[in-house]
């Protein structure tokens, strides 16, 4: 026998077998991948429901226009939808909006939260109120989005924010209390 193929049958004989990962390796990999998941999913949920609930600032930005309108026409805020020259509450619809009403100037967007998760949805209210000045009824109006209020003096709110509002967590930033 050729001493270059004992050379070969001397190293082929000391290399280690090869070997996949063992069990206890492969669980703790598990186990890495279930923390991570862990954390991510209620954050990304989180962001939907925010995205969520964005949709309804947009319906409300338009409404505002109309009772911003009205009350320089009028001097007062208007008491429903349609002296806001708006269409009725439950023909303002969107994708996750359920219905936009107007209420002595006060806008609430009742929103369905979650619905494409199959599972339970989440009905909440966004609510648009007008805060006018007591000292100059000439004054613009300032609007506060959900529990936010403006910082202002001399203004004072009109209306309350509607029942079952958006939790903190899910309101876009302009919203969030600080």
């Amino acid at each position: 026998m050729p001493r270059s193929a004992t050379c070969l049958r001397i190293i082929a004989a000391r290399r280690a077998p090869i070997r996949g990962f063992t069990f206890v390796e492969l669980l703790f990999v598990l186990a890495i991948i279930s923390i991570l998941v862990a954390i991510a999913l209620p954050a990304y949920r989180d962001y939907e429901l925010r995205a969520e609930a964005a949709e309804g600032l947009v319906f409300l930005g338009d409404t505002k226009s109309s009772v911003n309108e009205f009350y320089a026409r009028w001097g007062r805020m208007p008491a429903n939808n349609s002296e806001a020259g708006l269409r009725l509450p439950d023909a303002l619809r969107g994708k996750f909006v359920r219905r936009v009403s107007v209420s002595d100037g006060v806008m609430v967007a009742m929103l369905q939260l979650g619905n494409e998760e199959g599972g339970d949805t989440l009905e909440r209210t966004l609510t648009f109120r007008p805060w006018l000045n007591a000292k100059n009824p000439g004054a613009p109006i300032l609007w506060s989005c959900g529990e936010r209020d403006p910082v202002a003096n001399d203004y004072h709110a009109v209306g309350d924010v509607a029942p079952n509002p958006v939790e903190s967590k899910w309101l876009p930033s302009v919203c969030r209390k600080q």
